[in-house]
């Protein structure tokens, strides 16, 4: 695949996460909370991502650090242990993001 196939994700420049039509500012990612099994933990799912995961990794360690918790990617959905819709919504939506919480 060339790489106008695919959308951005994320991007450290700044100059790219501005908005525009290749910008993080076009996506719709969803949030909600998931819980495994009966007395399973609670975990907070970020879903909507497109293209590439290098950017989604990058996004996910600092959700991480911003929430204070662990997490992963997991078929390209971004996956935080515990319950932090109201933290990632906040910093989706301060990075450009156009985030629904389920």
């Amino acid at each position: 695949m060339h790489e106008e196939d695919y959308n951005l994700v994320y991007s450290t420049n700044p100059e790219q996460q501005k908005g525009g039509d290749s910008s993080t500012g076009n996506l719709n990612l969803k949030i909600f909370l998931d819980k495994k099994a009966k007395g399973g933990k609670v975990t907070t799912v970020i879903t909507g991502f497109i293209g590439p995961g290098k950017e989604r990794s990058i996004l996910a360690s600092q959700l991480k650090k911003k929430c204070s918790t662990g997490g992963t990617v997991k078929n390209g959905d971004i996956i935080l242990q515990g319950d932090f819709t109201k933290r990632a919504e906040e910093f989706l939506v301060e990075n450009g993001y156009r985030v629904k919480i389920k």
